[in-house]
């Protein structure tokens, strides 16, 4: 009589380690958008319902990706089995979150110069001009993504030159436009709150007045002008009154942004020893 062909003995499973489920789950611990669950009897964790660290037996799965997975046994390669567990979560916690969670800002498509056009870049000369033809007070442009929300401020850029600033070359008391040329101005792709009151999205021009102990900050809609004479008040979005501070003397004004965090900025205008500062909070 033919013998019945064995069955191959089934592999026994073994239950992980107390310690390295512990370590698995400090690990993981506190990370956004974590859910904390079991896999065939095995802490896992997952992502958008999508498991991407786990544990089975005496060892852990990770699903990265080939960079991240040759950057993992490179990194960890050399220290203890406990340390390498652990470190390779967390590591490997933090890149697959990263590629899961979208990014909302990664979807804002910088902005074209806001006053001049699209076409600007493609119509500019190539031709090399003589140094004697070079503008006293260059063209400039400074942007910033704040979560989702794009500022952009363009202006030209006069220099200090040794000579006495605020109450002499521009007077005191008088609106005045921070820059030359082309008026200087603000675009914005989503309202904002600027020194905690509202502008709405859009394009303005930007003046100012100043004073020894306090400014004002206007924005204009009158956004496409040269920057004398003023547009008037009929066309004013947004006045504020400003305290200006002193700093480090800038040669060449310039606008900047010093403070970037979460949904705030500070816009800092800065000219000589004098700066003036304007909080930023996107929505």
């Amino acid at each position: 009589m033919a013998r019945k062909p064995q069955r191959a003995a089934m592999p026994k499973w073994r239950r992980a380690p107390d310690a390295l489920i512990q370590q698995f789950g400090r690990a993981v611990e506190g990370l956004p958008g974590v859910e904390s669950r079991k896999m065939f009897g095995y802490p896992a964790v997952f992502v958008n319902g999508n498991m991407f660290a786990g544990l089975f037996q005496d060892s852990m799965i990770l699903r990265l990706n080939a960079e991240d997975r040759d950057y993992s046994k490179t990194r960890f390669a050399r220290r203890d089995s406990m340390q390498r567990v652990l470190l390779a979560t967390i590591v490997g916690s933090l890149l697959v979150l990263q590629a899961c969670q979208r990014d909302p800002g990664r979807e804002v498509k910088p902005m074209a110069d806001p006053l001049r056009g699209e076409t600007a870049l493609a119509a500019a000369p190539l031709d090399i001009i003589p140094l004697e033809k070079v503008s006293k007070s260059q063209a400039a442009a400074v942007s910033q993504r704040v979560a989702n929300t794009e500022i952009t401020i363009t202006y030209s850029r006069p220099v200090a030159r040794g000579r006495e600033l605020f109450g002499k070359l521009v007077p005191f008391d008088q609106v005045w436009n921070p820059g030359a040329d082309q008026a200087t101005a603000i675009a914005l792709t989503r309202d904002v709150h600027i020194n905690d009151r509202p502008l709405a999205a859009g394009k303005y021009s930007v003046w100012a007045v100043p004073r020894t102990e306090q400014w004002t900050v206007i924005f204009n809609k009158a956004a496409n002008v040269y920057h004398t004479p003023y547009p008037g008040e009929s066309q004013d979005a947004l006045r504020l009154d400003v305290r200006p501070e002193r700093g480090p003397h800038m040669e060449v004004l310039a606008f900047y942004f010093p403070i970037v965090e979460g949904k705030d900025a500070v816009l800092r205008l800065h000219w000589g020893e004098t700066m003036v500062p304007l909080s930023i909070k996107v929505p």
